[in-house]
């Protein structure tokens, strides 16, 4: 007895929005992925569970052609990657995403998609200028591990690269990832962040970032004369940072633009504000001799940031001997910031003054330089014009009292006789 035994064969079902929608913008090279990986999805029950190595396989895919169409697929909005937690490799399962979620997604210009890929390789360069140093592929993929794990904007990562190089002095692609798990934790993950809360981590690293960024200089480190320049207007000068953008944007105006002009700038200004808006100092003492008092009342070697600001606080407005006086009344410990408390009733220094130079103050101490600028040049005109009046009336006077007895007829005549000879 002969008989046909028909075989009920499995099917994988694809919806027509894939050929209607996904299939004309879809990328060739990527096409076999999705497809295949949607296959092993809805089969999931009798073929198993298959990974990155399998498809790689399968498809004679290398493991970087692999994982960038995985990219580009959940760039279209087709998957979602879900990573395992503090994962140091690219662990992650696939989700397959319906399509009416991602129909509109698909169609990401492939442009979209090309910028995506320069902004990755610009971050790369970026690091590479900093540290000085080529990446190896090893480090590529622990960077680019972290960024997919813990999803951290680009300007974030080279941002801890330059703050190690800066503040570590170290080049270590292990040292960044540990600076930026840190930043994670402190709430730093994108572009907005380092604006807002790098400056609770590091004040002077973040005022000097934000001077280096208005300057135009993003990516690339101080070097030591820049440093001690910034730091000069910042606490020697004590100009806020919006005083040194406007000068900034003043400097930017001339045909040659530098450091170096914009530091006289800022130098000018300071002389100017000296004269036409300094404060009213508590201390007649110079501000240096000031600081070796705390130093030696304190017990102290160096002096903070914060120190800093303290001491510039109680220079503009306590006398030296108010601040030994307060120091028998102080129940805690003595320091800096428990005889600022009790001055001033405040807790935290950053919550009562920052002490530093307003752009509202410069402005005005300009306004005032100015104005007797601009009365000093009035008044020399008008003394040059009463010179200039003053010296043609005595011209003319000169001139009637020494006419000549004789006409110019007569001179000539007189000195060149008609009836000579030359020869």
């Amino acid at each position: 007895m002969f008989f046909l035994t028909e075989k009920k064969e499995e099917k994988t079902v694809i919806d027509n929005k894939f050929f209607e929608q996904v299939l004309p913008v879809l990328e060739p090279k990527y096409l076999k992925v999705y497809l295949y990986g949607y296959y092993l999805a809805q089969n999931v029950q009798t073929l198993g569970v298959k990974n990155l190595k399998d498809i790689e396989k399968e498809l004679s895919m290398t493991h970087d052609e692999a994982l960038q169409a995985f990219d580009y697929l959940q760039a279209c909005g087709l998957i979602v990657k879900h990573f395992v937690e503090n994962s140091t490799t690219d662990n992650y399962s696939v989700e397959f995403l319906p399509f009416t979620n991602s129909a509109n997604n698909t169609y990401i210009k492939n442009e979209e998609i090309e910028t995506q890929n320069n902004k990755i390789k610009q971050m790369y360069d970026n690091i590479e200028e900093i540290t000085k140093n080529f990446l190896t592929p090893y480090n590529i993929k622990k960077i680019d591990t972290f960024i997919r794990n813990n999803d951290v904007a680009y300007d974030v990562v080279v941002e801890a690269f330059k703050f190690n190089m800066e503040q570590k002095k170290t080049a270590s692609v292990a040292e960044a990832i540990k600076t930026l798990r840190q930043w994670a934790k402190d709430g730093i993950m994108t572009t907005r962040d380092l604006d807002t809360t790098l400056n609770t981590i590091d004040d002077q690293y973040d005022k000097r970032r934000k001077i280096f960024k208005y300057w135009g200089e993003v990516f690339r480190l101080p070097t030591e004369p820049e440093k001690e320049m910034m730091d000069t207007w910042m606490y020697v000068y004590n100009f806020s940072l919006e005083v040194i953008y406007k000068a900034i944007d003043e400097t930017t105006k001339t045909k040659s633009p530098s450091f170096r002009y914009l530091n006289a700038v800022l130098t000018k200004w300071h002389e100017v504000f000296n004269k036409y808006g300094k404060k009213i100092i508590a201390n007649d003492m110079a501000k240096e001799q000031f600081s070796e008092h705390i130093k030696n009342i304190f017990k102290l070697n160096s002096f903070t940031d914060e120190d800093k600001k303290i001491i510039r606080f109680f220079y503009e407005n306590y006398p030296i001997d108010a601040i030994t006086s307060s120091l028998g009344y102080i129940n805690e410990k003595i320091t800096l910031q428990s005889v600022f408390s009790f001055l001033t009733g405040q807790k935290e220094y950053d919550d009562y003054y920052s002490g530093e130079i307003t752009f509202d103050e410069m402005n005005n101490a300009l306004e005032k330089y100015k104005l007797e600028q601009k009365s000093s040049i009035d008044n020399l005109k008008e003394t040059f014009n009463k010179s200039q009046k003053t010296g043609t009336q005595k011209s003319k006077k000169r001139l009637s009292y020494n006419e000549p007895d004789i006409t110019e007829e007569e001179l000539e005549a007189l000195l060149f006789p008609k009836n000579v000879s030359n020869k």
